[in-house]
């Protein structure tokens, strides 16, 4: 066994620690460190920033924290796998629930560990994970063993255990009450938008024009994210501009100023970028009209529609009472716009069709009439040559029977 023990310690493993507790990672930095196998290449305190840290270092593995203030660890996980599924992530969290296992398992985290058990099963984890090596057995270290150097480290991550371990009944049924809530709210959001995106799809399937899929698909979207205005552009195909093309709770007088943007503006360039905005309406790169300094809009979403490599257009929706767009309602508009990037490439080939067909059909019904017109004009000619003829021979006939005539006389 001490061959496999060896190969494994060949590949250094790259993890970036994400927890929102700063003496945690210092203490968990300091538990692994002495691992020869093992490089701390970073740390992250929410989910957000582990997705930046995570493009910027390009770990092999992440220790995430499940509950996290603003992107939690279950968001951060789904949307790194979707990125880049060779990752692997490992959950953490301080309660042994059935329910965080389902919830890490369908975010498509690779293993799920609780604070209360880390200095006995974290590393065995680390590497069962990345190389397949079992988590119990020879290659897991024995509970309460430590590698030369790692004491101090593993009895401040044991102080942690502890004090967890020491949290009274009532304080422990009480937050577990809590994120079993917090969970129970997660697979709704989660539900409502499965439901959602199915919904769209089934409605989509039977629309056949497209000003009738952008409407479905934008009643779709504000409805799933919370917000309340807004509209969708496309881009034009062949200037590159972007065109307001629909359009729900915005004032009549701002629908001048915002209906068209040039190929070279900076709205275009922005949305031209292909990845989302989450912002204020006044941090965005946009003239403030006076209109929409009455209207009070908030927090601001711009979510590019995409499909086989292009933009062909973007999201825009707004609030009035929210102050930015939640991380449940990001999800929920990322993922319609996928979903209205295909359903716009199809609609608009399907009337691309359409249109190719009926001009086809004029072309035809066009051909048809001047090939009748031909037609009656030759039926008119050799009418015509048939009683040229039929006169010729009675004139001929008639001069026989006149030469006939005259000869007998």
């Amino acid at each position: 066994m001490k061959g496999n023990e060896n190969d494994m310690m060949q590949r250094i493993v790259r993890i970036l620690i994400v927890d929102d507790n700063d003496r945690f990672r210092q203490r968990l930095r300091a538990f692994l460190a002495s691992e020869p196998d093992i490089e701390i290449v970073g740390e992250a305190s929410d989910g957000r920033e582990a997705m930046d840290k995570v493009r910027e270092l390009g770990p092999d593995l992440v220790i995430m924290d499940v509950r996290m203030p603003g992107m939690n660890g279950v968001t951060a996980t789904r949307q790194l796998k979707a990125e880049r599924p060779d990752l692997k992530i490992i959950m953490l969290t301080v309660f042994d629930l059935e329910e965080y296992r389902e919830v890490a398992a369908a975010s498509g985290a690779d293993d799920y560990v609780t604070k209360r058990s880390l200095t006995e099963e974290l590393v065995p984890v680390i590497r069962h994970v990345c190389s397949g090596l079992p988590r119990d057995g020879e290659t897991a270290k024995k509970p309460g063993t430590c590698r030369p150097g790692q004491g101090e480290a593993a009895e401040a991550l044991h102080e942690c255990e502890e004090g967890l371990r020491q949290l009274s009944d009532a304080a422990f049924r009480q937050m577990v009450l809590q994120e079993k809530a917090s969970i129970i709210r997660a697979l709704a959001r989660t539900n409502s938008l499965i439901r959602a995106q199915r919904d769209l799809a089934v409605a989509l399937g039977a629309a056949s024009r497209l000003d009738e899929g952008l409407h479905l698909c934008f009643e779709a979207a504000l409805q799933t994210a919370g917000m309340d205005c807004g509209g969708i552009y496309l881009v034009d195909g062949d200037s590159g501009a972007l065109d307001l093309v629909l359009h729900q709770a915005l004032s009549p007088e701002l629908i001048p100023g915002i209906s068209h943007y040039d190929a070279n503006s900076e709205p275009t360039r922005l949305v031209m970028a292909g990845k989302p905005v989450y912002t204020e309406r006044l941090a965005l790169p946009v003239p403030l009209y006076e209109a929409e300094s009455r209207e009070n809009r908030q927090a601001t979403a711009i979510v590019p529609m995409c499909h086989g490599g292009r933009v062909l257009g973007c999201l825009y929706v707004a609030s009035h009472s929210l102050d930015e767009v939640p991380d449940s309602a990001r999800q929920a508009l990322e993922a319609m716009a996928i979903q209205m990037g295909g359903a716009i490439a199809r609609l608009r080939s399907e009337e691309e069709l359409q249109k190719h067909c009926a001009h086809l059909q004029e072309l035809v019904e066009e051909r048809t009439a001047q090939l009748q017109s031909i037609n009656e004009q030759l039926q008119a000619e050799i009418a015509a040559r048939q009683r040229a003829e039929k006169a010729l021979r009675v004139s001929h006939e008639r001069l026989l029977i006149t030469q006939d005539e005259k000869h007998k006389t």
